[in-house]
């Protein structure tokens, strides 16, 4: 199982945590719009305000698209708002976009 953490309005909006089976990071996004009706529009909605949402996947900050379809399950992952300028992969052009 995979322990999945929001962060931020997120957290907020659709709760913090989640346990899930997920076989590859780039499968989250989905798994949780399926629990949480709407998640995937608000991420969209977020972004289009400005504010953008990454990936740290196990202990590692996302900053290629290609790292989200890596065939392993992971352990953990935080979705996080994405600082201005502090580089990473910003989830919307990569599932929304």
């Amino acid at each position: 199982m995979t322990s999945i953490t929001l962060h931020g309005i997120l957290a907020k909006e659709f709760g913090e945590s989640f346990k899930m089976k997920i076989y590859k990071a780039a499968n989250v996004i989905k798994a949780i719009d399926v629990n949480r009706k709407n998640f995937n529009k608000r991420i969209f909605e977020l972004s289009r305000e400005g504010l953008n949402y990454t990936m740290i996947v196990d202990g590692k900050k996302i900053t290629e698209l290609e790292e989200l379809n890596i065939q392993k399950e992971p352990q953990e992952i935080h979705l996080v708002p994405l600082i201005v300028g502090a580089g990473g992969y910003a989830l919307v052009a990569a599932f929304v976009g």
